[in-house]
């Protein structure tokens, strides 16, 4: 987890808070994580390691979820209803 941590500590330094949000679809990793790591049932635990490592509260909040969540409401709530289905079942 730690190699995790530190990752994020980088884009965290070039990019701000607001700019990094993590995923938990880990389809196509081929069961290869980072150690700690062994799917999404592992979010709870590198949370508490985020938070442990001094992320506070707030911040690993809008890495995990927030962010994310900000994006997608900015990203897609202008589009019709024609070009989202375009976005969602493009290969």
């Amino acid at each position: 987890v730690g190699g995790i941590l530190r990752h994020m500590d980088r884009i965290l330094s070039m990019g701000g808070e607001d700019v990094l949000a993590l995923g938990s679809d880990f389809d196509g990793c081929g069961g290869q994580f980072p150690e700690g790591i062994t799917g999404v049932e592992s979010i709870p635990k590198l949370k508490k390691c985020m938070e442990d490592a001094g992320f506070g509260a707030e911040l690993t909040d809008k890495i995990l979820y927030q962010n994310a969540a900000e994006f997608m409401k900015h990203r897609f709530v202008s589009l019709t209803p024609d070009e989202m289905a375009d976005i969602t079942y493009r290969k």
